[in-house]
């Protein structure tokens, strides 16, 4: 019987749904059933270098949280560090090391570190590999995104490390666009120039991660990566319940799967209605295009985009050079890169339109719609000039003076609403992707820069400077930027989930405008989560 290195790597790939905080009691749980099971290698998480944002004890396995749980002492334990985390100036940053990896082998719980790396990193790798082998810990290689690597690439980097002192090499189906045959014909290469230890990490975009395991598994590879459930980024990876049961059918292992039906059933099954990870059409479509997983997965936890709308980025970002390495600050970067306020003869000035003007400011909010009347009446009655947030529609067309959009989602699926409605559209349409800007040719559009800073919110004559790319944000400082008379909001709600995330970024915005006003002109005439001053339609309102 072949000798078989069964990863369970749950928490380190399952925590892109959960930020990583997952209860420490089902850890536990995880680690005695799996024991049972006949299972005793496990990447219990990440241990990132970044303390931005609000992650659980998953995404840093600190010592302490590791040494916190009743671990066997037949079970390996895993952790995986980024690659980026620890190169500084095109080199491995031993300080960075340090810093993540205080104790050595004998004062620590863990076995292996495996680092993930993209193409043009892992040949760096030589001297992180040396810090960690000193330390007394294995060494596993990740290769990300095998699938976009051609095969003098793939040779180099299997003649490269065929040098380093590694306990095994990775690939990993990071886009989910592997098939059997190729997974066969990668392996076929690395092992002409290879000779160490192997192993697979598959993603289920085209349902195909539990083939391409075990077509790896054919081939001599014996390090196999799965998830309880498939748990993992966006669709997810090959499943551990189901790998282990072909593994007992198909090449007569006994590994004891009975001991794993409570942990699923009970616990993961739950974790997975309310995550709603797996693969579906948008993965499929995204593994068919090298697309990465995480645009997909962004696009789906959006509430305001109907599937037909997500199809229609995701076909947009399969035209797109940059779309097989995910960027969490690619729609930023965007208007950041392309930034040119002085060259652009077609800005327009927002004091010619808004300067001393009672400007209504329209968003998306249930409540415009349930005070319909009195709001329209108010317009009438105040002569106000109406700015409408992207495409949303809650009173009649003919009384928006304009439109406003600035996020590259949101255009590219609203560009056919755009293109049938008369109403202007103000935008930073100089600062979007050519092929963005082309679906706007036959529409009247009034270009207004931005840059996106965190923590930062200003506005001038001729541009502005958002926290985030957000509409909301964009809107507030454009029509700052033209000094009006008053700015007066309706349908700012806040969405359903008083905590959410949409509403926790939209309170920091108000608070940071607030904070820069010089004068108290706003105020909103519905209901509002948000920190601003609210005023009823049945009173009589003064504009002054």
């Amino acid at each position: 019987m072949k000798k078989i290195e069964i990863i369970d790597c749950t928490f380190r790939d399952g925590g892109y749904y959960n930020s990583w905080f997952f209860n420490k009691q089902l850890v536990q749980r995880y680690i005695n059933d799996l024991g049972k099971v006949g299972l005793y290698n496990i990447e219990i998480g990440f241990r990132f270098l970044s303390e931005d944002g609000l992650k659980g004890d998953n995404a840093y396995t600190t010592d302490n949280y590791i040494n916190s749980l009743k671990i066997p002492k037949k079970f390996n334990v895993l952790v995986m560090i980024n690659a980026k985390d620890i190169i500084v100036d095109g080199k491995v940053s031993i300080k960075n090391l340090r810093k993540l990896f205080p104790n050595n082998y004998k004062r620590s719980r863990l076995n292996m570190i495996r680092i993930a790396c993209h193409l043009n990193e892992i040949t760096l790798m030589e001297d992180a590999i040396n810090f960690f082998k000193k330390q007394g810990f294995k060494v596993g290689l990740n290769l990300m995104q095998i699938s976009e690597i051609n095969k003098q690439d793939l040779i180099r980097v299997a003649k490269k490390i065929s040098k380093f002192n590694i306990k095994v090499f990775y690939i990993a189906d990071s886009l989910g666009a592997l098939k059997p045959n190729s997974t066969q014909k990668i392996f076929e290469i690395i092992k002409k120039y290879y000779k160490g230890e192997l192993g697979i990490h598959a993603h289920n975009n085209l349902n195909l991660a539990l083939q391409n395991t075990l077509k790896a598994f054919d081939c001599s590879v014996n390090y196999l990566d799965s998830t309880i459930l498939g748990m993992g980024r966006g669709p997810g990876n090959t499943k551990t319940e189901e790998l282990i049961a072909e593994l007992n059918y198909t090449y007569n292992y006994k590994f004891k799967i009975n001991h794993l039906v409570n942990l699923v059933g009970n616990y993961f099954q739950k974790l997975k209605e309310n995550y709603k990870w797996g693969e579906n059409i948008f993965y499929y479509y995204s593994g068919l295009n090298g697309i990465h997983p995480t645009y997909v997965q962004t696009l789906l936890d959006d509430p305001l985009l109907q599937y037909d709308e997500i199809f229609e980025v995701i076909n947009h970002l399969s035209k797109n050079n940059t779309k097989s390495k995910f960027n969490v600050n690619y729609f930023e970067d965007i208007f950041n890169n392309n930034f040119y306020v002085n060259k652009n003869k077609n800005n327009f000035s927002p004091q010619k339109l808004f300067e001393d003007k009672n400007i209504l400011l329209i968003g998306p909010g249930k409540s415009v719609l349930d005070q319909n009347t009195k709001i329209t009446q108010f317009i009438r009655s105040n002569k106000l000039l109406v700015v409408a947030l992207n495409s949303h529609q809650s009173i009649p067309e003919q009384m928006i003076n304009y439109r406003i959009a600035c996020n590259f989602i949101r255009m590219i699926v609203d560009n056919k609403f755009y293109k049938n409605s008369k109403t202007p559209l103000i935008s930073p349409i100089s600062q979007l992707p050519s092929s963005v800007g082309d679906l706007f040719k036959s529409k009247k559009v009034m270009n207004f820069p931005m840059k996106v800073v965190k923590n930062d919110f200003s506005y001038h004559s001729n541009y502005c400077v958002i926290p985030y790319n957000l509409v909301l944000a964009y809107s507030l400082a454009t029509v700052l930027s033209g000094n009006p008379k008053n700015i007066i909001l309706a349908g700012f709600d806040g969405y359903d989930n008083k905590f959410n995330s949409k509403n926790l970024l939209n309170y920091k915005i108000f608070s940071l405008i607030l904070s820069k006003l010089k004068k108290s002109n706003m105020f909103s005439i519905t209901d509002t989560i948000y920190p601003v001053q609210k005023k009823s339609l049945s009173a009589n309102i003064s504009l002054t």
